[in-house]
């Protein structure tokens, strides 16, 4: 249901809904309609978020957990906000695998 990475990693464990993470610092994203790429400069890669993705991206700063994330995406989709939990750890852990998110 979310909006996985274009490079998906197979086997990136989901964060801890209650683990606070925030954007890391030497990302750059840039938005292009609904989706956003985000440019990993350290390490020479790229990535795609889809729709869902993006909104996530978008709220991080403010709703730094999956619960939290699931907590404001359940007031904008029609979704389980358990699902969207899991959904929010998933795509956390694939960022935080990749060193797009840390944690703090």
């Amino acid at each position: 249901m979310l909006g996985w990475l274009k490079k998906n990693r197979e086997g990136a464990a989901p964060a801890p809904l209650d683990a606070p993470f925030r954007r890391a610092e030497h990302v750059v994203s840039a938005a292009e309609g609904d989706r956003t790429v985000l440019l990993d400069p350290v390490q020479g890669e790229y990535f795609g978020l889809d729709e869902v993705g993006t909104r996530i991206w978008e709220l991080l700063p403010a709703h730094p957990t999956a619960a939290a994330l699931a907590d404001r995406l359940f007031d904008e989709y029609d979704a389980p906000r358990e699902t969207l939990a899991t959904d929010a750890a998933r795509l956390l852990g694939e960022l935080a695998a990749r060193k797009l998110v840390v944690r703090g």
